[in-house]
């Protein structure tokens, strides 16, 4: 996961709005990750806890915002896949695809931490970049039985 969502940069000197003059060959990083964290953009009460129907109740609040809060949708508040015309056009096969790796894992394997570990593994973060770290073993065992 990268903290800044995306990177951009200018092609041609522009003014804002607000009168803040950016120069051409300017970069430019929209801090997608903390925007996800604050508590007047992210749905429910408390961004930084787990809830694993965050976005499900979301969507359930009002009819307006029955398609909204999905994991493909971009808005100005959830870039985690760009925004505008410039937006992933790979962002659905990407969900299905990570689903559908969830899914296979959920219903074929076991998974544990090690003898011993209780805790989620801190993650690496480096600049802008924020994984797993690759160190760290996680143990899978597959089910018998059908469908396996």
């Amino acid at each position: 996961m990268n903290f800044s969502g995306f990177v951009r940069k200018t092609l041609v000197p522009f003014t804002l709005s607000d009168g803040t003059y950016i120069p051409s060959r300017t970069n430019f990083e929209v801090p997608v990750y903390a925007m996800s964290r604050d508590p007047q953009i992210c749905p429910g009460p408390n961004p930084d806890i787990f809830d694993g129907y965050r976005f499900y109740n979301a969507r359930k609040q009002s009819e307006s915002e029955a398609n909204g809060h999905q994991l493909v949708t971009v808005t100005s508040y959830t870039m985690w896949f760009g925004y505008g015309h410039h937006a992933c056009p790979g962002r659905f096969f990407a969900s299905y695809k990570m689903k559908l790796m969830l899914a296979n894992i959920l219903l074929k394997y076991d998974v544990k931490f090690p003898d011993g570990e209780m805790e989620r593994y801190k993650n690496i973060e480096f600049e802008t970049n924020n994984f797993p770290d690759p160190s760290k073993v996680l143990m899978f065992k597959r089910r018998g039985g059908e469908g396996a």
